[in-house]
């Protein structure tokens, strides 16, 4: 049996590493470039904040004075914010090293957080029980976070995006939501996730965790041996694969149809390797970009 506590430490211990090399290191990091006083300029989409609109630059690309193009000026870290997290806990995320790296891009996503002054709420669903963390301070969310993952002992259970709808609804002054699970759900909660971002008028991110093995089957047959009589059977795993291929596949569609702002984590190394993306995401989410697909 898995043990999620050593899961989950081992995403926080690789996420602090990370995150204090991207954003605090001396290398020529990626926030060179995205960096947080850098101002940019968006098509004004309607619902959208009228303040930041640049009348300048809109009368500059002005080609149809009736139907005027207006664009807004965008500050990456125009003021404190306030992001939702949601955890999914189910008994799938008991393979391999999915929890750690569930945990390890959150523990990126709450540091980028801390250093932008963000207010982050979060939320664990396991087991029908919905267990709200007390801090909205993302250096202490973490820690809380871990805490509440070892007192479970073990991750058991369905998931928990069902009732998902009733959670978010609660917290009117969000500016995004992210949702962390895995495939092992069903497929229609995904296309939730999209209609509740757009009846809210907010950004979403999708983050799933999951294996090359849980997606490509690892040998290409079983065969069982009867120790009392000594017979062999031998089975394919081919058309138990062809079924999981299908089921991922949906989850994919409809999740594209949800949101952009989607990363598949595929072990802790793959997530590793794509933390610049993970940063991205976040600024994406606190910055509404890319607020429908």
């Amino acid at each position: 049996m898995v043990n999620p506590c050593n899961l989950a430490d081992l995403g926080v211990r690789a996420g602090r590493v990370d995150s204090e090399t991207l954003l605090y290191g001396e290398s020529r990091s990626i926030y060179r470039g995205l960096g947080y006083e850098y101002i940019d300029f968006k098509p004004y989409y309607y619902g959208e904040d009228i303040r930041y609109i640049d009348w300048r630059v809109s009368a500059r690309y002005m080609t149809n004075p009736y139907e005027p193009n207006l664009y807004m000026r965008e500050y990456i870290s125009e003021k404190q914010v306030e992001t939702l997290f949601i955890f999914d806990l189910h008994g799938s995320l008991n393979y391999w090293d999915k929890l750690a790296s569930i945990t390890y891009i959150a523990t990126l996503m709450y540091s980028l957080a801390r250093k932008l002054n963000d207010e982050t709420h979060t939320i664990i669903l396991h087991e029908g029980e919905t267990i709200v963390i007390p801090s909205t301070r993302p250096e202490e969310v973490i820690e809380y976070l871990k805490k509440t993952i070892c007192s479970l002992r073990e991750i058991r259970g369905e998931s928990n995006l069902g009732g998902i709808e009733k959670i978010i609804t609660r917290y009117s002054k969000i500016r995004g939501f992210i949702v962390f699970t895995d495939y092992g759900v069903k497929p229609e909660y995904f296309s939730k996730i999209g209609w509740i971002a757009r009846a809210l008028n907010t950004s979403t991110g999708i983050i799933v965790a999951t294996h090359k093995y849980e997606l490509e089957a690892p040998i290409d047959t079983i065969v069982t041996v009867y120790s009392h009589t000594g017979k062999t059977v031998t089975n394919s795993l081919s058309i138990i694969y062809n079924e999981i291929k299908k089921h991922v596949n949906e989850c994919r569609a409809r999740i594209t149809l949800s949101t952009k702002n989607y990363i598949e984590a595929q072990g802790l190394d793959h997530a590793r390797e794509n933390k610049i993306k993970t940063m991205r995401l976040y600024l994406n989410i606190r910055s509404r970009r890319y607020l429908y697909p």
